[in-house]
């Protein structure tokens, strides 16, 4: 009773504010339904928190108990925003939900129940979050941090700390900035100033700038190793090296140390040691292949055989242009010429186009008259690697990354290391290559792509908001 007593009185439980975006979270077990209602909303000390607007919840029926999951979690979507209508009605809101699958069938009905329960909530406009709020957690463990509070306390509201630091802070605020309440660390350029109040900023790929400046967000102590796991662990960024790591950190993030706590990171990495054999070697005399072009020059090459999957596959398809060094990944059944020639044609050809010449190892898949025929039709060069040294190929080089990475991933079910396969080649796609220094996907674009970091990085329509 205490307890609950506390929940219902201030700071938890605030006044409805209008003017604020609301937030519906759900929630459905085997017996019963809960929704709570909340806003963000600024507090005294110009933190924003995340307030309880209401509560609600109820028993289901002896007939709703017989629910699948996802048709309990669209019925408390239907309960919540029917008990809290006069909030909802006419406006957008997000809903909060823990069941991914229920966003998918929700925007496209096949289920009689679901397409009844949405009937009943058409005056309702859903918009549908998730639970990563990484951004908001940062920006909130920053005020939180002792080492941050004076810095953030001098940029944001002009509060001067004791003597002692004073002069440390005015040092370090030549190269913060305070946006939308986080603060951000300035890598400045020569041919601008970070205090000329007439620089305007604007948002390039959710990461803030000055007159080209560079702004990096600072993460507080509490946060490091929250985003070391996501630059590291995480399926989209498939346990690489510490180079790599680096820069995913580096290039959005700032915080004391960082090369350090990567290193130290990505060396005690239990699955990365299981996995991963040493690289080092001594250098030689190397007569690397000159392209000048994307797609003029391509890899390809068979990687297995590896433990059959629940969809039958055995082997993967590499294929890595020489220029750019974009991957390729295509799991296999089989190794048959008129496989490999189809798969060549649809995924490669018809979407990069034809390239001038093909490298490709001695196997008799390339071999075939079938492969010969096509690269003569289409005027293709196909070169092979001699018997001795396959590892001309640089296919070579991204089989060697390619698994230990599917044994890492995949190491808990060996029968869905396929599944795995697109998120490793867009591990491999956004990270810098150490011969081009660039990522793949930049060289092929001219851009970043998204990555799971940025949603610790501010939404864009937030900063384009921002004056």
């Amino acid at each position: 009773d205490h307890l609950r007593h506390l929940l219902i009185q201030a700071p938890i439980i605030s006044y409805p504010q209008f003017d604020k975006p609301f937030i519906l979270q759900l929630d459905a077990s085997d017996f019963g339904l809960s929704a709570i209602l909340a806003q963000k909303l600024v507090d005294d000390d110009r933190v924003k928190r995340e307030h309880v607007i209401g509560y609600a919840s109820r028993t289901l029926s002896s007939s709703e108990r017989h629910y699948s999951p996802t048709e309990r979690e669209c019925l408390a979507i239907v309960y919540g925003c029917s008990h809290f209508r006069p909030y909802l009605e006419g406006i957008r809101f997000t809903i909060l939900t823990d069941h991914k699958a229920l966003k998918c069938i929700v925007q496209a009905p096949t289920m009689p129940i679901v397409m009844h329960f949405l009937v009943l909530l058409l005056t309702i406009h859903l918009n549908f979050g998730d639970n990563i709020q990484l951004y908001d957690d940062i920006r909130t463990a920053q005020w939180q941090d002792p080492k941050l509070i004076p810095l953030l306390n001098y940029l944001q509201n002009q509060q001067l700390p004791d003597d002692t630091i004073l002069q440390k802070i005015r040092q370090l605020a030549s190269f913060h900035r305070v946006i939308d309440g986080a603060l951000y660390r300035v890598f400045r350029s020569s041919s601008s100033s970070v205090d000329d109040s007439s620089s305007s900023i604007t948002f390039s790929d959710h990461i803030p700038s000055i007159d080209h400046q560079q702004f990096r967000l600072v993460i507080p102590k509490s946060k490091i190793h929250e985003l070391l796991s996501l630059a590291h662990d995480h399926p989209t960024s498939a346990h690489l090296g510490r180079r790599k790591t680096l820069f995913r950190l580096s290039t959005r993030f700032s915080w004391t140390h960082m090369r350090r706590d990567v290193e130290a990171y990505v060396r005690s990495c239990k699955l990365c040691q299981q996995y991963k054999a040493s690289n080092k070697k001594s250098g030689g005399l190397m007569r690397p292949i000159v392209v000048n072009e994307p797609w003029n020059t391509l890899g390809i090459d068979i990687t297995g055989p590896l433990p059959k999957t629940r969809r039958g596959n055995i082997y993967i398809l590499v294929v890595i242009d020489y220029f750019t060094k974009w991957v390729e990944l295509f799991p296999l059944a089989n190794t048959k010429a008129n496989t490999i020639a189809q798969i060549f044609l649809d995924e490669v050809m018809c979407r990069f186009g034809f390239p001038v010449r093909i490298i490709s190892d001695n196997g008799v898949q390339f071999l075939s008259n079938i492969f010969n025929n096509v690269c003569h039709t289409l005027g293709i060069k196909h070169q092979r690697t001699p018997l001795y040294h396959p590892q001309s190929n640089l296919c070579e080089r991204v089989n060697r990354t390619l698994k230990p990475l599917l044994a890492a991933l995949a190491h808990n079910d060996s029968k869905s290391w396929d599944t795995k396969l697109a998120q490793i080649a867009f591990a491999l796609r956004t990270a810098p290559s150490d011969s081009t220094e660039q990522s793949p996907a930049f060289l092929m674009f001219g851009r970043h792509p998204r990555h799971p970091l940025d949603l610790c990085l501010p939404a864009p329509r937030s900063l384009d908001q921002h004056p």
